[in-house]
Formats: structure tokens, sequence, C-alpha cells
């Protein structure tokens, strides 16, 4: 793996930054209610989920591939052009 150069800079589109503008504040809904009602309703995993696939697709965040190739999605997730393919 190569090592990352951290002051290289990442480009996003402002549709990108709408997007995460949009999943941003209702994580902060999602947490506003949470430390009001000290609960969680279910509804709002759903924007969690969402949240959580708008980082990996604009972030291009990607699983880390096993010796055969497959995905673990079950690991710790790396930056997609570390993942361990020959991309």
């Amino acid at each position: 793996m190569e090592k990352l150069d951290m002051d290289k800079p990442y480009l996003l589109t402002q549709a990108q930054r709408m997007d995460l503008l949009n999943s941003h504040n209702k994580l902060r809904d999602m947490l506003h209610t949470i430390w009001d009602c000290h609960d969680l309703w279910l509804s709002d995993v759903k924007h969690l989920e969402n949240l959580q696939i708008e980082l990996q697709r604009i972030l291009k965040f990607a699983p880390k591939l096993d010796d055969d190739g497959r995905p673990m999605h079950y690991t710790d997730w790396v930056l997609a052009e570390h993942r361990g393919d020959d991309d």
C-alpha cells in the first residue's frame, strides 16, 4: 500500500456537497431527537444508512478485498484506491 499524501486536495462537486449537507441536516435532526427523548425512531435508521451510502459514494470508500478478490464488507473500509485490487 502506498503512503497517503495527506496534503493532496480532494475535490467535491457542488451536487456532492449538497448531498452531504442534506445528510448532515438529517443527522442533526436525529441527534436532537436522541438527546431530547433518549430514544431513536426506527424511521431514522434509514437516514443513517443513507448517510453511510453517501459517504461511501462521494468519498470513495470501499471494503477491503480478501485474497480471492472478494469484498470483505464486515471489516473496516479503506479508500477505494487502497483496497487491494489491481485496478
